[in-house]
């Protein structure tokens, strides 16, 4: 018997997204992060498109990639965690999706960053002894990030219009509560006027360079309470003031640190943008139990088959997809890379796999698009090698 297609099993069986992510995160950490190694992590946002009067949770979200003054749009707003991972045969860092979360306007959950904790302390909880850096842009700040784990740190750009103070200082000996801040400091412009700048060479993008930049321990009391905070201040292409300022609760960390691991956060923005253009993701439509799949399988024919492949020994995440995509042509036909990818990557499911040899990809762009993002080795360290195909 074939086994059961995705579509299904998300429609028709009871499962909890919470436990689906924490057996990823797990999965994803054992298999790419080393034993010593802290987890690093980017949290975003993205609105998917949606359209009707019962669509559940839609509402209207800033989004800034929409057209127009406004830069809002109607549908549902998803809060995203993923792992970022580096591997072998990329220069650039790679972020997985593990943690999802909707945002329902006017309840507990309206709240992005209420939900970036939550989907931070369920990824704790997951992985117990880890330590775990978040890093995310300046929307993800405000009193909620305050009282976070001992284990997790929390990276992000500060806004221009920071208050920084003074730490607190020391007790009088008086009645009454004890000062919990010190003076408020000038300005982040007036305060890069009066800061030593030293040079620092960062990673970023791709590509090395020399940058100046210049560190500073403070009170970002509005956000963070108070906890003292790490201030890196980049001038990158400015003679004076400052570039970009990013705060952090790493007192360990060095600049150059800090740095990189604020631009590895773009790896989401890939993630995402390839889950909507290449893998269709969001663009599923249910007007009836029992919807057809996007690649127009049906009934039977929807049923994932398992194709054989040549592997080496260890164990990994296998992706499998409809083998009908081969099949169905439309705009360009199975010989276009692209429309392979947005049809197929549309059903699909992750199974784990161990052994040296198990079920593979659903086809011959997801082996090597896909396949190989969640498992490093394979035959020679390539990744998935395919055999031949069983229909």
């Amino acid at each position: 018997m074939a086994p059961p297609s995705g579509t299904r099993f998300f429609s028709h069986s009871r499962w909890s997204i919470e436990e689906v992510s924490a057996v990823a995160a797990r999965l994803v950490v054992r298999l790419l992060v080393a034993a010593d190694a802290a987890v690093s992590v980017a949290i975003d946002d993205t609105r998917f498109h949606r359209r009707g009067p019962k669509v559940h949770a839609a509402s209207w979200f800033h989004d800034g990639s929409a057209v127009g003054k406004a830069k809002t749009g109607y549908g549902n707003n998803w809060v995203i965690l993923a792992i970022v991972v580096r591997l072998a045969f990329l220069e650039r860092p790679v972020a997985l999706p593990v943690g999802f979360a909707l945002v329902r306007k006017n309840s507990d959950d309206s709240s992005r960053l209420v939900l970036a904790r939550r989907l931070v302390e369920a990824l704790s909880a997951a992985l117990p002894g880890r330590t775990i850096h978040v890093v995310a842009d300046s929307a993800y700040a405000g009193k909620a990030l305050r009282g976070l784990p001992g284990s997790v740190t929390w990276t992000t750009r500060l806004r221009a219009n920071a208050s920084l103070y003074e730490m607190a200082p020391p007790r009088t000996g008086r009645r009454g509560r004890p000062r919990l801040k010190g003076n408020k400091l000038p300005s982040l412009a007036s305060l890069a006027t009066t800061m030593t700048f030293a040079p620092t060479t960062a990673t970023r993008y791709g590509t090395t360079r020399t940058i100046s930049t210049a560190v500073l321990r403070r009170l970002w009391y509005g956000v963070f309470g108070p906890q003292q905070v790490q201030v890196i201040f980049v001038r990158d292409k400015s003679n004076s003031g400052y570039d970009i300022a990013l705060v952090t609760t790493d007192l360990d960390a060095t600049a150059s640190q800090v740095i990189e691991r604020y631009a590895s956060r773009w790896s989401i923005e890939v993630a995402i943008e390839d889950a909507k253009q290449l893998g269709g993701v969001g663009r599923a439509r249910l007007p009836s139990r029992k919807p057809p799949d996007a690649c127009g399988c049906r009934g039977p024919e929807l049923a994932l088959r398992p194709l054989r492949v040549r592997v080496g020994t260890g164990s990994g995440v296998v992706l499998l997809a409809c083998p009908r995509f081969g099949r169905w042509s439309r705009r360009g036909g199975p010989s276009s890379r692209s429309w392979r990818l947005s049809v197929a990557g549309r059903c699909y499911m992750l199974m784990p796999w161990r052994g040296g040899s198990g079920v593979g990809p659903g086809g011959e762009i997801l082996v090597w698009g896909l396949g190989w993002a969640a498992w490093p080795g394979g035959r020679g360290g390539a990744g998935w090698v395919p055999s031949r195909w069983s229909r």
